[in-house]
């Protein structure tokens, strides 16, 4: 029988907060998160008017680096501004484990439906169970599946248009899914006459 991934109640109670050199973060999980450009710029001013206020949370993996799970935007705008070093809590958790406790704990940046579906199908390449990540993650299985089925039938070309902000998620999910599963070839042809040109939702 599938077990559902044990979290601690509180990782953070035997961890604490560490500065690490920004050059040593592990950043494996940067494809998960949308591009925006306009946001990181915000950002970008916030920290060099007010410094960084809030720690990006990190884990360590078998080698005792340190991985970053969450707050690539911060570091991101941290490298722009020249800085090298970062605030980070450490969780004490495994890299699956902490990838579902930060997808729970976020509030203030609300993930879209092909952001979810990243995270899944990267939770499931590292050998997570549907029913594991639905408890863990206090998800139905029906919401789990129309979300990986997203990332299933979107072409690779669209998700990385998703991810540099070229097109927003809502336009991919609206417009580019529907056309992905009548036509694939088309889809994709689409977002290469698109280059890097960045579209509005209405566009």
């Amino acid at each position: 029988m599938d077990e559902p991934f044990a979290t601690p109640a509180d990782p953070t109670a035997t961890t604490g907060t560490v500065l690490l050199e920004c050059h040593t973060l592990v950043r494996t999980y940067a494809h998960l998160r949308v591009r925006d450009p306009g946001a990181e710029a915000r950002l970008v001013a916030s920290l060099a008017e007010v410094g960084q206020t809030s720690p990006v949370l990190v884990v360590r993996n078998a080698d005792k680096r340190a991985v970053l799970i969450d707050g690539y935007r911060r570091v991101r705008a941290l490298d722009h501004l020249g800085r090298d070093t970062v605030h980070a809590l450490e969780l004490g958790l495994c890299e699956t484990d902490a990838l579902m406790y930060c997808h729970r704990q976020e509030t203030s940046r609300r993930r879209s439906a092909l952001e979810d579906g990243w995270l899944l199908r990267e939770l499931r390449t590292q050998g997570a169970t549907q029913r594991a990540i639905g408890t863990a993650m206090h998800r139905s299985p029906s919401w789990i599946s129309r979300r990986l089925g997203l990332v299933h039938a979107l072409p690779e070309s669209v998700e990385e248009a998703v991810r540099r902000g070229v097109v927003p998620p809502h336009s991919a999910m609206k417009s580019l899914l529907p056309l992905a599963r009548a036509n694939k070839v088309h889809c994709e042809e689409l977002i290469r006459h698109l280059g890097a040109e960045r579209i509005t939702t209405r566009q």
